[in-house]
């Protein structure tokens, strides 16, 4: 016989797979989703770069490009060493696999539709900062082909949240 005192589980889902603190990562995927007002909202998965938590999802991210959001994107496009002067057409291939030192942080909240507490990585608005090599990284292979393997080898816990709980 078992005794458990299911009082003390904690039911949050937690989908953090590195502690609170900057990395070193890479973009690892860029989903494109369109927001609510129609705008184009891309979801960055920062994958950790080097160092102990290397391959494993730092956060997800997004950048929106309505005039609310505009100012961030700008900011992390500029960051991630693309040109943010005048009109520009960007795609979001365009930061697939670039650098950049971000800062990230355990949020909870909780789920509108299920009610259930979740706990991720939040990326802060000024989070994302330079680095002297900013440019793609790949080592030979794409960066989400290159995430995937790492996920299937067991190497980022934090991959089996849901689309629908990224945060953008």
């Amino acid at each position: 016989m078992v005794r458990v005192d299911f009082d003390q589980v904690d039911d949050a889902e937690n989908y953090v797979s590195v502690p609170n603190g900057s990395y070193l990562c890479q973009v690892g995927e860029v989903r494109v989703r369109a927001a609510d007002d129609g705008a184009e909202r891309w979801g960055i998965r920062w994958i950790v770069a080097d160092g102990a938590f290397a391959g494993r999802t730092a956060a997800w991210d997004s950048i929106a490009f309505h005039p609310r959001g505009l100012r961030r994107a700008k900011l992390v496009l500029a960051r991630l060493g693309v040109t943010v002067d005048g009109a520009q057409e960007i795609r979001p291939s365009a930061i697939e696999g670039r650098r950049a030192q971000v800062t990230v942080f355990a949020q909870e909240r909780v789920d509108p539709v299920s009610g259930r507490r979740v706990i991720s990585n939040r990326v802060p608005f000024a989070g994302v900062e330079s680095v002297a090599d900013s440019a793609p990284q790949t080592n030979g292979a794409e960066p989400a082909a290159a995430a995937g393997a790492t996920a299937a080898a067991g190497g980022d816990e934090g991959e089996l949240e849901g689309e629908d709980d990224l945060g953008f």
